[in-house]
């Protein structure tokens, strides 16, 4: 599953309440759309499990493997949501002032452009620094807007008085608009954030629903010290020629005690073209090194690449039996 935030936020919308009660009846109606849909899946569990064709554990085990896969992203996104509602906030504050200048002074004012940082993935953890440095830029700009207010109230340009009395003019008209920019925000973060995490709650409801529709997890089962294999067949059926590699992800315990390892495996072949049509068959063998805890059990997945893109996900529960006592 890949999380994405479609939204640029422009803080534009100061149309006032019809506008803003249209998006919102538009955010039940989807809001709505999106419960039933879940509910219609969680049903459909809850009747498997009642009738004994899903163990109640299993869901719990299907969630612990759905965020090793996804809570990074989902991560990545809350986090991009709260930068950009944080940066249109800090420019929605210097608008106001820009357009009341502009208005007021003969010649305008030229407005240049502060972008807002863009978000990636790697540097997250300095996210914030960055808004501080956006912060301090639009900061310059309204001090540098303020002195150019200041020289033509000097030069005689510009009436303090008449500057005082258009802003009024402007609040009792609009009523404000930097409140509307503000609520605009507020509302959008708070349907933004909403529709992600129903997202990712639908994306789990119905990444479980699929398990019922293939083969469940492939068991392997061994001593640490030894090998535990599995074979499987990879097919090309695509109108060209590929190059498919296996790989296995990080193993971590399914009770989510401690911390994911990269585990010593061996896959054979490495990589093999397949012509349109073609098979060919893979064993992957995962060493159970003293990484693993006895009588525990682990899961990962088995991934089939095409190039670097992961066409395949196999997923593995890993059980390391109990040590035989020596005779």
């Amino acid at each position: 599953m890949t999380i994405t935030v479609d939204q640029v936020w422009t803080s534009s919308s100061v149309d006032g309440a019809p506008g803003f009660i249209t998006r919102y009846l538009d955010f039940v109606e989807r809001k709505v759309a999106s419960t039933r849909a879940a509910r219609e899946i969680s049903d459909e569990l809850l009747q498997r499990i009642a009738t004994g064709d899903l163990p109640p554990a299993a869901l719990e085990r299907g969630l612990n493997h759905f965020l090793q896969l996804n809570g990074a992203d989902y991560g990545n996104a809350v986090v991009e949501l709260s930068m950009q509602f944080l940066a249109c906030v800090i420019r929605t504050g210097a608008e106001e002032m820009v357009e009341l200048l502009d208005d007021a002074l003969p010649a305008g004012v030229e407005q240049g452009t502060i972008s807002i940082p863009e978000f990636e993935p790697a540097r997250a953890a300095n996210v914030y620094d960055e808004l501080i440095a956006y912060a301090a830029e639009v900061r310059a700009a309204q001090s540098s807007l303020m002195r150019t207010a200041l020289r033509a109230v000097a030069r005689g340009d510009l009436d303090p008085k008449w500057l005082d009395d258009t802003a009024s003019e402007r609040s009792r008209l609009e009523g404000s608009p930097s409140v509307m920019r503000f609520a605009d925000l507020a509302f959008e973060m708070i349907t933004s954030l909403d529709e992600l995490n129903s997202q990712f709650g639908m994306d789990y409801l119905r990444t479980f629903e699929r398990h019922f529709d293939r083969p469940d997890a492939i068991e392997l089962l061994g001593c640490r010290g030894e090998s535990v294999a599995v074979r499987f067949v990879v097919s090309n059926d695509e109108a060209d020629a590929s190059v498919l590699q296996c790989a296995v992800s990080e193993v971590r315990r399914e009770d989510g005690i401690g911390r994911a390892f990269d585990t010593t495996v061996e896959v054979a072949p490495g990589a093999v073209q397949l012509e349109p049509g073609a098979e060919a068959e893979v064993v992957c063998a995962v060493r159970l090194t003293d990484e693993y805890a006895v009588d525990a059990t682990y899961i990962a997945d088995i991934r089939v690449l095409s190039g670097t893109e992961t066409i395949l996900r196999l997923p593995l529960r890993i059980r390391v039996a109990p040590e035989t006592p020596a005779s």
